[in-house]
């Protein structure tokens, strides 16, 4: 993962050595290097009790938010009755 972000970040800083205009392909690249350099961080931080702590929160949420799912209601199809 630490060479895959190091590769990532190395072709994002090529790519802005040439100074690309103003766009939507500079913005995308900005936001890739910041993805990149965070994965960095992670690696650093991960073992911390902190950084655990900050991934578990993150995994009960997206639990959390699965169990709060609700099945979607009953759409009137041309079989139904119609209402009075």
């Amino acid at each position: 993962m630490k060479q895959a972000a190091d590769k990532k970040v190395a072709e994002v800083k090529s790519y802005f050595d040439g100074q690309p205009v103003e766009g939507r392909e500079r913005t995308v690249a900005c936001h890739l290097y910041n993805v990149a350099d965070a994965f960095k961080s992670w690696n650093i931080i991960r073992e911390e009790p902190p950084a655990k702590a900050y991934l578990v929160t993150m995994l009960q949420s997206k639990e959390r938010r699965q169990s709060e799912k609700r099945s979607p209601e009953k759409r009137p199809t041309l079989m139904d009755n119609p209402m009075p």
